[in-house]
C-alpha cells in the first residue's frame, strides 16, 4: 500500500501520517524531517534554507526523486508538499489536512518551543510560516509548475480531504484509517 500526505504546514500530516503508517504496518517518511536535517547540515533556519533551496533547485529535485523512488517500493506512507504529485497514479491513496491559519500557527509555536524554548512567540512563528510557505509556493510553480495556491486543482488531486482544524490527532487518524478500510 502506498499513501501520501499533503497539507500546509502544521496541519499534522507528519503526526497523522506516523500514526496511519503504525496502523497499517507500513514505514513512514516525511520530506519536512529530510528538509530540516538538510538545513541543520548547512546550519541554516528553514526559512535560510528554504531560500537557499530557491536558488538551487537541485536540492528540491533531489529530494522529491527520492520520495518518489521509496514510495514506488511501496508499503509506505510518505507525507510532503507534492507527494501527491509525484505519485499521483501510483498512490492508493492521497490525503489532504487542511487547516486554518491560527490553529496551524499555534500548533507550529507549540512544536518550536520543545526545540527552541520560550523564544519562540505566536508572531516569530507566524511570520517564519508564512515566509517560508511563500517561498515554498514560489519554488514550487518555478521548478514544476504546480500552483499550490490554486485549491481547486490541489483537493481535486486529493482521494481523502480532512480539515484538522477542530480535531483531536485521534480523531483525524481514525477518520482516515475508516475511509481506507472501507474501500
Amino acid at each position: 500500500m502506498l499513501i501520501t500526505f499533503s497539507g500546509l504546514h502544521g496541519t499534522g500530516k507528519t503526526t497523522v501520517a506516523k500514526l496511519v503508517a503504525e496502523t497499517f504496518g507500513l514505514s513512514h517518511v516525511s520530506t519536512g524531517m529530510i528538509f530540516r536535517e538538510m538545513a541543520t547540515a548547512k546550519h541554516m533556519n528553514l526559512v535560510e534554507f528554504s531560500e537557499y533551496a530557491a536558488k538551487h533547485p537541485e536540492i528540491d529535485v533531489q529530494l522529491d526523486k527520492k520520495m518518489r523512488e521509496r514510495g514506488l517500493k511501496g508499503d509506505v506512507v510518505l507525507d510532503g508538499q507534492l507527494c501527491w504529485h509525484f505519485l499521483a497514479k501510483e498512490a492508493d491513496w492521497r490525503v489532504l489536512l487542511v487547516c486554518d491559519e491560527a490553529t496551524r500557527i499555534q500548533r507550529i509555536m507549540e512544536r518550536d518551543r520543545q526545540v527552541k524554548g520560550p523564544t519562540v512567540t505566536l508572531e516569530s512563528a507566524r511570520r517564519e510560516t508564512l515566509e517560508r510557505e511563500q517561498i515554498e509556493l514560489d519554488r514550487y510553480k518555478k521548478i514544476y509548475g504546480i500552483d499550490l495556491s490554486d485549491a481547486d486543482l490541489v483537493q481535486k488531486s486529493h482521494d481523502i480531504i480532512v480539515d484538522t482544524t477542530h480535531m483531536t490527532i485521534p480523531e483525524v487518524v481514525d477518520a482516515i484509517v475508516s475511509k481506507i478500510r472501507a474501500r
